[in-house]
């Protein structure tokens, strides 16, 4: 009986998915050990907070992906028949959506806090962001193609994948990836645009903030962009296997970042409660225009004691 599925799409699409279900199981046990590896970190920096946005932000970004990957996991990576795949690649594909958009919040705070909060600054970068969002909702929350029936007649069970190789999804994933990837490198030019006015007369632990951040951005610049990539290869069992290892790891490195910036902005045995916006940002710690203009009430916090680094937003 003829399928309609040449062999030859069938064997590329066949290692396609087996490549793609370790890639899955991979990728969060990455994120499982990186959550162990920092957890007492994250109890002695996050957990005695008060609610706030610092707190929201690390809490949708490290626990999101815990709890609802191994339902990804459990229809991507067991073998199920058709008629069960088919109602179930929607709802499962729909909770890939938070997985850049949650991490891309983080980022756009950080740059935020990097120019001065400045309002100028936040109009452009949640422009971007409401980029990201849109591909995001396009991508993942609109009905998906899934996998040609014809690949089920031969194969008998198979992962519930939505149909990555269609040229629907095609565009809906280029279009994410290259907002994402905008929005990456609006965030990074900010931070480096700041860097060199504020580098100079910075001090060395002032450093570590600017650099700490300069990685984190190029971090998640770079892994869209291999996400990218790796994709659009044409005819390669692996080009699937860098969409979860990127839905993660952006993930990880936004809960790096905060937890970072919370040991820093915290002194040693002093765990803060406080989410008070009663400071400003700047990265100079000596008499400038700049301080001088952004001073408040009490006394100036160097830069590593940022309002959003200290966990000090409502």
């Amino acid at each position: 009986m003829s399928t309609g599925l040449p062999l030859d799409q069938f064997t590329l699409l066949y290692f396609t998915i087996t490549n793609t279900r370790y890639a899955l199981a991979s990728s969060y046990t990455l994120t499982v050990y990186e959550w162990l590896l920092t957890f007492s970190e994250e109890v002695e920096h996050i957990h005695n907070m008060r609610w706030c946005s610092l707190k929201i932000a690390f809490l949708l970004c490290r626990y999101y992906p815990l709890i609802s990957f191994p339902f990804v996991m459990w229809a991507y990576i067991e073998s199920h028949p058709a008629s069960f795949c088919v109602p179930i690649v929607y709802p499962i594909n729909g909770l890939f959506a938070p997985y850049l958009i949650f991490p891309q919040g983080v980022m756009i705070i950080r740059a935020y806090a990097f120019a001065g909060r400045k309002r100028s600054v936040l109009a452009l970068l949640a422009s971007c962001f409401v980029g990201v969002v849109g591909a995001s909702i396009w991508v993942f929350l609109t009905d998906p193609p899934v996998l040609p029936l014809s690949f089920y007649e031969l194969s008998g069970v198979s992962g519930c994948f939505p149909d990555y190789g269609s040229n629907v999804m095609g565009v809906r994933v280029l279009v994410l990836e290259v907002s994402a990837i905008l929005m990456d490198f609006v965030s990074l030019m900010v931070v480096i645009l700041h860097c060199r006015r504020e580098l100079i007369n910075s001090s060395a632990l002032a450093r570590f903030f600017l650099g700490q951040g300069l990685w984190a951005f190029a971090a998640v610049l770079v892994t869209n962009v291999m996400a990218l990539i790796f994709f659009f290869v044409p005819h390669w069992a692996f080009n699937r296997l860098w969409l979860p290892f990127v839905s993660l790891v952006c993930n990880v490195i936004a809960c790096r970042v905060i937890l970072q910036l919370r040991a820093k902005a915290l002194p040693p045995n002093e765990g803060s409660t406080s989410c008070t916006d009663d400071t400003a940002v700047t990265l100079t710690e000596v008499d400038s225009p700049v301080e001088t203009e952004l001073r408040s009430t009490s006394a100036w916090d160097p830069p590593w004691n940022s309002p959003w680094a200290a966990g000090e937003y409502p």
